[in-house]
C-alpha cells in the first residue's frame, strides 16, 4: 500500500508552445485526497448537481468485482472526501464499468456499455434510476440509432437538458483513432446515427472525455493528436453555430492544468469555482483525480440549485412527485425532476437567466404550478423552493402564488400562466371554491400596502371571472406584510412576499 501524503502540487512548467487560454486560475493543483485515490487508477470524475459527491471509476484494484469499477465518495461537515465505496453489483460486474453523466436532479445516470440479462456487455450506453431505498435500478440500454464503435474505448457525456449527447468512438469516418460525435434525441426518445463534428476538432490521433459547459458552447476535451505539453492533454473550442459542425481552432488549457504525463476529463464545477481533471503527473498512484480553483469561475451561464421538499399538504409526509420545468417564454421543456417518496426531496440544476414555470404531477393529488425567476441571477446560488400538495377529492387547502413586481398590482405573464391553471383546476372541480388573499413585501407603508393587497387579489379575481369561474365561488382580501413566508431582508425573500395566494376547498352542498 502506498502512503499517501497531504500535499499540493505546484506545476512549475515555464517553457512556452504558443497555445493561447483565455480562462484565469490559480496555478495550484490539488490531489482529492486518499478518501478518493489510491495506488490504483481513478479515472473519469462526475460530480452530483449539489458537487457534495463524486462517481469516478477505479480500475484493476483491490475491491473490485471486475476490470473497472464504479466508486463514490461524498464531502464530510468540513468538505473533506470520505473514504470511497464500491457502488456494488447492480452497477459493476466483471467488465469495464463507469458513470458518463449525471442528470441535473441527480437522479439517473448515464452508464458506459450495456448490461445485459447474462453479464455479457454490449457497446453503447445505459441509464440507472435511483430508487427511494437509495440504491440503483437495474441499467437499461439506451437506443442509439446505427451505433457501433471501432475501438475498445469510449467515453459520453449529456447535456443537461436532457437532449444531446456527445461522445468518442471510432467509426468509418473517424478521421484517426476515437474522434468526438454527437447525437441528438428523437421524439420516440431514440438517440439519432452519430454525426462526427468535423476535422477541426478531430485528428489522427485520439480524442476523448467531452465535456459541455453550461453556455452549450464551450467545448472540453483531450487529444494526443494536436500536440501539447504531454502524452494527451485537454483543449477547448467553441461552436460556433447550430449545425455542430463549425468549431474555433482548440486551445490548449495551458500548463498550470497540462503537464508531462496525461491529462484528461476536465469536467466543472456546479458553481463554477473549481475545474475537476485527471493527471498521471506526480501521482501517488497511476492516475488520480485533482481539483483547481478558477480566480473567475468560468461559467458563462451560470448554474442555480434548485432543491426542496414534495409533500402532503395536510399530513406533512413526503411524496414521490414528477416535476416538469419549462421555460416559461417559450414554453420549451428544459428539465424533468422527481421527489424520492420515502424523504420527499428533489433537486435540479437551472440555468441562470431564465424565468421557469414548473408543474407538479403526482396520481391522486392535484396538480401543482409554479414559477422561479433567474432572469436577473447572474452567479450560482442555492435556491430552496418546498411544494406542498392536497389530495384529490379531499377538504384540504391547496396553496397556489402569484408575484407582483414592487408597488405593483397589474398582472404579469406568469401571472396570468398560473391564473390560467388555477382557472383549469376550478372548471374541472365545480364542487371547489376559492379564497384569494393578496400580500406585500415591507416596501412602503402599512396602509398603502393593505390597499395594494387588497388590488392584488382583485385583479386575480377578475382575471378568473373573466375566464369562466363563478363569482359566487371566489372570496379576496387584501392584506399589507402581515403575513410574510420569506424574509424581506433578501431581495428574492420580498419577490416570495409580493404574492397572492388561493386557497382552494370544497365548498358545502
Amino acid at each position: 500500500m502506498v502512503k499517501y501524503k497531504n500535499i499540493s502540487i505546484l506545476f512549475l512548467i515555464i517553457f512556452c508552445i504558443g497555445y493561447g487560454y483565455s480562462q484565469r486560475i490559480v496555478k495550484y493543483a490539488e490531489n482529492l485526497g486518499p478518501g478518493v485515490n489510491s495506488e490504483c487508477d481513478e479515472l473519469m470524475p462526475v460530480l452530483s448537481p449539489d458537487g457534495n459527491s463524486i462517481f469516478f471509476c477505479r480500475g484493476e484494484c483491490k475491491g473490485n468485482i471486475g476490470g473497472q469499477d464504479i466508486w463514490m465518495s461524498q464531502r464530510d461537515s468540513n468538505g473533506a472526501w470520505i473514504d470511497a465505496w464500491n457502488l456494488g453489483p447492480q452497477l459493476n460486474n466483471k467488465f469495464n464499468n463507469f458513470v458518463a453523466s449525471i442528470t441535473p436532479d441527480g437522479q439517473k445516470l448515464l452508464l458506459g456499455n450495456v448490461y445485459a440479462a447474462d453479464t455479457l456487455i454490449d457497446r453503447g450506453i445505459s441509464i440507472s434510476t435511483k430508487l427511494a431505498t437509495g440504491g440503483w435500478s437495474i441499467p437499461q440500454k439506451v437506443n442509439i440509432q446505427d451505433y457501433y464503435n471501432l475501438n475498445q474505448q469510449s467515453s459520453f457525456f449529456l447535456t443537461n437538458d436532457g437532449k444531446t449527447l456527445l461522445m468518442t468512438i471510432e467509426r468509418d469516418d473517424s478521421y484517426g483513432q476515437k474522434d468526438i460525435y454527437v447525437s441528438f434525441q428523437m421524439k420516440n426518445g431514440d438517440w439519432s446515427v452519430p454525426m462526427n463534428i468535423g476535422p477541426v476538432v478531430n485528428t489522427f490521433g485520439d480524442e476523448f472525455s467531452p465535456f459541455l459547459a453550461s453556455d452549450g458552447t464551450s467545448l472540453y476535451f483531450s487529444s494526443n493528436g494536436l500536440g501539447g505539453y504531454g502524452d494527451a492533454d485537454i483543449f477547448v473550442t467553441h461552436r460556433l453555430d447550430s449545425t455542430w459542425l463549425k468549431w474555433s481552432k482548440p486551445e490548449n488549457v495551458g500548463p498550470d492544468i497540462n503537464t508531462p504525463g496525461w491529462d484528461a476529463y476536465y469536467k466543472i464545477s456546479p458553481s463554477g469555482d473549481y475545474a475537476y481533471y485527471v493527471s498521471t503527473n506526480n501521482t501517488f498512484g497511476q492516475g488520480d483525480i485533482y481539483k483547481i480553483k478558477m480566480a473567475d469561475p468560468v461559467r458563462e451561464v451560470p448554474e442555480v440549485l434548485v432543491k426542496g421538499l414534495v409533500i402532503n399538504y395536510k399530513t406533512r409526509l413526503p411524496l414521490g412527485a414528477t416535476i416538469v420545468f419549462r421555460n416559461a417564454e417559450n414554453n420549451n421543456v428544459f428539465g424533468t425532476s422527481r421527489s424520492y417518496p420515502n424523504t420527499g426531496d428533489y433537486q435540479i440544476v437551472l440555468e441562470a437567466g431564465i424565468k421557469y414555470s414548473y408543474r407538479v404531477e403526482l396520481e391522486g393529488y392535484i396538480s401543482a404550478y409554479g414559477i422561479i425567476d433567474l432572469s436577473s441571477v447572474n452567479e450560482f446560488q442555492e435556491i430552496e423552493n418546498d411544494i406542498e400538495l392536497i389530495p384529490v377529492g379531499d377538504s384540504l387547502r391547496c396553496i397556489r402564488n402569484i408575484f407582483f413586481e414592487t408597488a405593483k398590482h397589474d398582472l404579469s405573464d406568469d401571472a396570468k400562466f398560473e391564473l390560467n391553471s388555477v382557472a383549469d383546476l376550478m372548471l374541472s372541480h365545480p364542487d371547489f371554491a376559492l379564497v384569494i388573499t393578496g400580500h406585500c413585501d415591507s416596501t412602503g407603508t402599512e396602509a398603502f400596502n393593505r390597499i395594494l393587497g387588497f388590488k392584488r387579489a382583485e385583479e386575480a379575481t377578475q382575471y378568473l371571472v373573466e375566464k369562466g369561474i363563478e363569482q359566487t365561488k371566489i372570496a379576496y382580501r387584501g392584506l399589507s406584510w402581515s403575513s410574510p413566508v420569506a424574509s424581506n431582508k433578501t431581495t428574492f425573500g420580498k419577490q416570495l412576499n409580493r404574492r397572492v395566494e388561493f386557497v382552494v376547498f370544497k365548498s358545502e352542498k
